[in-house]
């Protein structure tokens, strides 16, 4: 009982977490039966990221973008299993986007739960298939509440209501850009959360254009900026064997500019190229389609055929070049002042026998994505002095 105990204890620090995920759970695989919960290649920087959080602040706030299939869902299930299953008094609320995905999600829970040693977490009193599980002592009455339960509640996202009866330790949001509106979530749900140390918050989605891409899209770039407790983590398809293509013997590959470009700046290898070529002619060719799915990068998976006026080959080309500003300044009531954070990005300062010329967007104002803009060209040469944009 007591070397139990201790090991409990190990199993809530942040060092403890990666050996509980690897000792204690197990998970469906492709292989034949269950393996241990080892991170894969794109798992185990989020992992490292999260431990992080845990050790220097106390609790996980995590944004996680990904393609398909990275186990960003059973990574996020691993860690709120470990607060509930080693915490008593733990309330966790899982969420996605349709019934058969909270099934999926409760059934990870689940499995975590009857394949973990025994008697390392308190025995389940109460449990309803597919959708709530309670720890606690099983001679307790079922409809009795007990503040030393830890309960687990999965729901769609049509039903956020549900998580908000009680104050929630965990909260996993699971394909938040497919969520039919996101309302309730800045409404009822956050708001519900506990600060607490130990606590633990994680919202993770592919590229979608449903009612909930807005808010996951915000919540990504103010914690690209730094000005969100949240941390933002990008998951890189070309990490996982699954996505790659073996070459025949002697088969060689003749690459197009955006493939050397994939290969030099995000490292990618042959066989990833082979194996992209393969899926975006499954997908009738439709290159816009695959980069929802896999995309390279934050931007490239929101660009469409729809939004964008320019070959998106030559946007990732030159995106590559980019450079950040020698200065940036806010511009407020007339007055401009230098700024880390400033909306206005100048490469190169004025000078005095220079003729420049100003080119103008304005935008609806509308803080979720229709700023205006403006940019400052040198004459003659068409250098890019600076940029404004803003509300």
């Amino acid at each position: 009982a007591v070397r139990m105990a201790a090991q409990r204890l190990f199993y809530r620090t942040s060092e403890g977490v990666p050996y509980f995920l690897k000792n204690q759970l197990k998970i469906s695989s492709a292989e034949i039966g269950l393996v241990s919960m080892i991170p894969n290649a794109v798992q185990v920087p989020a992992l490292k990221a999260a431990m992080r959080q845990l050790k220097e602040k106390g609790k996980i706030r995590a944004i996680w973008f990904k393609c398909r299939q990275p186990g960003a869902s059973t990574l996020a299930s691993a860690l709120i299993w470990n607060r509930v299953s080693m915490f008593d008094g733990m309330y966790a609320f899982i969420v996605a986007q349709d019934r058969g995905t909270v099934e999926h999600l409760f059934n990870i829970h689940n499995l975590f739960y009857k394949t973990m040693v025994s008697g390392l977490c308190r025995p389940k009193r109460y449990h309803t298939k597919g959708f709530e599980m309670v720890l606690g002592d099983v001679g307790d009455d079922e409809d009795a509440s007990n503040e030393l339960d830890s309960r687990l509640l999965t729901a769609e996202a049509k039903n956020l209501h549900l998580g908000t009866g009680r104050t929630l330790h965990c909260l996993h949001l699971s394909e938040l850009c497919r969520y039919p509106t996101s309302d309730p979530i800045k409404e009822s749900l956050l708001p519900a959360c506990s600060d607490a140390p130990g606590t633990v918050r994680i919202m993770e989605s592919t590229a979608h254009f449903g009612q909930g891409a807005d808010y996951f899209r915000y919540m990504c770039e103010v914690a690209m900026s730094g000005k969100s407790e949240y941390e933002y983590h990008f998951m890189e398809w070309w990490r996982l064997k699954k996505y790659a293509i073996p070459l025949e013997r002697g088969e060689k590959l003749k690459l197009d500019v955006a493939e050397r470009h994939y290969i030099k700046e995000y490292g990618m290898s042959l066989e990833n190229i082979k194996w992209r070529r393969k899926m975006i002619q499954e997908l009738e060719g439709d290159e816009d389609s695959f980069k929802l799915s896999y995309p390279t990068n934050y931007e490239e998976a929101w660009i469409t055929k729809q939004t964008s006026a320019f070959p998106q080959d030559r946007l990732m080309e030159i995106h590559s070049m980019l450079r950040p500003p020698i200065k940036r300044f806010r511009i407020e009531a007339g007055q401009m002042y230098e700024h880390p954070q400033g909306e206005f990005w100048v490469w190169h300062m004025p000078q005095l026998n220079k003729v420049y010329d100003i080119g103008a967007d304005v935008g609806e104002g509308h803080v979720d994505g229709d700023p205006s803009t403006a940019q400052v060209l040198e004459r003659g040469s068409n250098i890019q002095c600076a940029e404004y944009r803003g509300f």
